[in-house]
């Protein structure tokens, strides 16, 4: 595992660019994972930032799974005010209803309950 701290705003270095190039091609297969830990401002559609995307490739060429630090932003529909947020709080469906009349409830948690 190989995890990068950045910030966004800046161009990566020409050392640094060299060094990627330097073991990228050479990684055996084996399972490894890219982490990337960028802060800064990032796009409102896709929650990345260029820095992101650049080891996203990375990771890729690399045969690595990519684990970017970031949340990815909300359709707005789900959250558009505070009202909406307070009116699914407060509605009851089937679904819950089944959750809290369990007759089978245990106060334990994890497999000892």
């Amino acid at each position: 595992m190989i995890v990068f701290s950045a910030h966004a705003d800046l161009d990566w270095p020409s050392d640094f660019l060299a060094w990627i190039d330097s073991w990228v091609f050479r990684r055996s297969g084996s399972p490894g994972a890219l982490v990337a830990l960028i802060g800064g401002p990032a796009d409102s559609r896709t929650g990345l930032t260029d820095r992101h995307l650049h080891l996203r490739d990375v990771a890729k060429r690399a045969g690595m799974d990519f684990l970017p630090h970031g949340m990815l932003p909300l359709p707005n529909a789900v959250f558009n005010s505070i009202d909406s947020v307070r009116k699914r709080a407060e509605t009851e469906t089937a679904f819950l209803r089944r959750i809290v009349d369990n007759p089978h409830y245990s106060p334990h948690w994890g497999i000892d309950g």
